[in-house]
């Protein structure tokens, strides 16, 4: 999908929202760690554009089973993650109504993954395989 500053979702791709701009995920986040916390306020995943594949992290809060687990998943990859220029944004708190996370819909467990080129090439309410992510 394409992520419009009024969010309407035009095609299977993102660009820039002119809403805020920067990085979506927070900025006390060291930015070597492939795994970050997706900042509610953010509305724009342009900035990863043509540089990095995202993992979108969805859980229902930080010990739902879903999340834990497939980020224990993630982290078991990390470094195949890194040689593939992958960063895994996380957001664990449905309530803080983060932008993106509204944008894909998902109050509980989801995993989206986004190609470089910005677009959505696979979403989950269950775990992706690792395998499917590579």
């Amino acid at each position: 999908m394409i992520i419009t500053s009024d969010f309407t979702k035009l095609s299977r791709s993102f660009a820039p929202a002119d809403l805020g701009g920067g990085l979506a995920a927070m900025e006390t986040t060291p930015l070597d760690d492939i795994f970050q916390m997706l900042d509610p306020l953010a509305s724009d995943l342009s900035a990863y554009k043509g540089k990095n594949r995202l993992v979108l992290l969805f859980g229902a809060d930080r010990d739902d089973v879903a999340y834990t687990s497939a980020r224990l998943q993630l982290e078991q990859a990390e470094d195949a993650l890194k040689a593939r220029d992958t960063l895994v944004l996380m957001d664990s708190n449905p309530s803080a109504r983060g932008k993106i996370r509204q944008e894909f819909s998902y109050d509980g467990f989801g995993m989206v993954l986004i190609d470089k080129d910005g677009v959505v090439q696979r979403e989950s309410e269950t775990t992706i395989p690792i395998e499917d992510l590579l």
